[in-house]
């Protein structure tokens, strides 16, 4: 072939069909080892045979060839956290739109309220919360963000790309819940999430010590038991309305319970031993008062 030289019709035939039969099996063996999910760094593996096709190739057309195949395998590289940042990136757009919205809506209310009227930003900031099905997008996460994709991004050079789905799954723990967190902890590869459902926990406890209080609930027993409509709240507040509040001494009580138990919950929420104690306490109080 080296004697035939380069612009000879059947070297330029020959090579060219060997570079495209090169490229070829690059592309086979991609697909193959895409489609078995293969450990290997297949796509490095590829991208070297093309490269070797473009090297050996000398038609125009077949250089053209590689050449695109080189740049469509180079897009492939970033391809699983691509598509991680595209989902992410869609929820976030989703959950801002739906914001936008709420926000939207209070804005109209309050050019049309009379000056007697208030908005009650409590129940806007719950409306903010769930504003999105967020079970649904967990499903959605874990159905489209795989082990096998996480696995790809920690071998990612593409630094800025990383950083931009690091940030992503921030925003996205921000807004779960602790259990949602775990079923989708496998995407926050890089730290411990214990610290992240601690916080989403508080976060929780506190909108439901906020709900008791547009309520006119039970503070200290909605922080012990972690639910305002938890059997053992609800048979408190049957105790409070139909015994307490018909008594001089129990209305006395009700009103000072409500003045200084929210600051003694800011003290004692995220104390789980004391917690269990009060629990406890409350536990045998509603035993005796049911007798």
């Amino acid at each position: 072939m080296v004697l035939l030289g380069i612009n000879d019709l059947k070297y330029k035939a020959v090579a060219d069909q060997l570079a495209n039969e090169i490229m070829q099996c690059g592309i086979d063996y991609f697909n193959e080892s895409h489609e078995n999910d293969s450990s290997e760094n297949y796509l490095e593996s590829s991208q070297k045979l093309t490269k070797l096709a473009d090297s050996i190739a000398v038609g125009r057309l077949t250089k053209d060839r590689a050449k695109g195949s080189l740049a469509t395998l180079t897009d492939m590289k970033d391809r699983e956290v691509n598509q991680a940042i595209a989902i992410l990136s869609s929820i976030k757009l989703a959950y801002e739109k739906a914001i936008s919205e709420i926000d939207v809506q209070v804005s109209s209310m309050r050019m049309t309220m009379s000056y007697n009227q208030s908005i009650n930003y409590s129940k806007v900031e719950k409306m903010k919360a769930s504003c999105l099905n967020w079970n649904k997008v967990v499903d959605i996460v874990n159905m489209d963000i795989s082990m096998n994709d996480i696995e790809a991004i920690q071998r990612c050079s593409n630094q800025s790309k990383v950083s931009e789905y690091k940030n992503l799954v921030d925003f996205l723990f921000n807004k779960l819940g602790p259990i949602q967190i775990n079923q989708v902890k496998h995407l926050c590869y890089w730290k411990d999430v214990r610290a992240t459902q601690a916080t989403a926990t508080a976060k929780k406890i506190g909108s439901t010590l906020s709900s008791a209080a547009d309520k006119g609930g039970c503070y200290i027993a909605t922080m012990a038991y972690g639910n305002y409509e938890h059997p053992q709240v609800l048979e408190l507040r049957k105790f409070r309305d139909k015994f307490l509040g018909n008594t001089i001494i129990g209305r006395i009580f009700i009103k000072l319970y409500y003045k200084y138990s929210p600051r003694l919950v800011k003290r004692l929420q995220n104390k789980q031993g004391i917690n269990l104690i009060i629990r406890k306490g409350l536990d045998q109080c509603i035993k005796t008062f049911r007798k």
